[in-house]
């Protein structure tokens, strides 16, 4: 193995044991020494089965390092329901959610989330931004390893529809500006609130070669 991939192996494997092993930071203040839950990572979840045995929403979220009380995020549904339960029953496609957590507390955050329902791209041209879903709220840490998030997630339209078959006459809500987010003026045209409850993934030992 020649050293450039050595050196590069090497810094994967740094880059990864930190996002899965280093959980709690120790900060010094003039008060003496305090334990801060670090967030960097990966966080993975799965909502309960519905009353028929039916699966629910199951997703991860990768955490980057934290910088300035503030964390980038990206939520990836893995089995992602882009019509949000036959709401939108056009839509073909739905997005990972980014957003960002900014610290609030030693073990406390405030968090807010976009992810978009479109079309789809799989013909020729652009699909067309149907749903824009925000989601904002708390996000607590109960143990090192254990985040509860709470909040509201809030459904906005991405374009014209006179004629939508649950919610009638709909409008664009990203006009002023068009910037992939809605309007401050605008409201919802569905909201609903949630509590989920996320878990580090864990860095399990090695096993080859038993």
């Amino acid at each position: 193995m020649n050293s450039r991939r050595k050196i590069f192996i090497t810094t994967i494997v740094g880059v990864m044991a930190i996002l899965l092993i280093a959980p709690w930071n120790i900060v010094t203040g003039d008060n003496g020494d305090s334990l801060e839950c670090n967030p960097t990572g990966i966080w993975t979840a799965r909502n309960s089965r519905g009353d028929d045995g039916e699966e629910q929403m199951a997703w991860v979220e990768m955490v980057a390092e934290e910088k300035n009380g503030v964390s980038a995020v990206i939520m990836k549904n893995l089995n992602p329901d882009p019509t949000l339960y036959g709401m939108f029953p056009d839509v073909t496609t739905r997005s990972d959610s980014v957003g960002q957590w900014i610290r609030t507390g030693p073990d406390t955050w405030d968090h807010t989330y976009i992810g978009y329902g479109t079309t789809g791209t799989h013909d020729p041209g652009h699909g067309d931004v149907v749903w824009m879903m925000v989601y904002k709220g708390t996000i607590t840490a109960t143990d090192s390893d254990t985040i509860v998030a709470g909040g509201r997630a809030e459904i906005y339209s991405g374009c014209d529809d006179p004629n939508h078959p649950v919610f009638g006459e709909i409008h664009d809500q990203d006009t002023d500006p068009r910037d992939g987010f809605p309007d401050a003026d605008e409201e919802p045209i569905f909201s609903t609130d949630f509590e989920v409850t996320e878990a580090r993934m864990p860095m399990l030992p090695p096993t080859w070669g038993e």
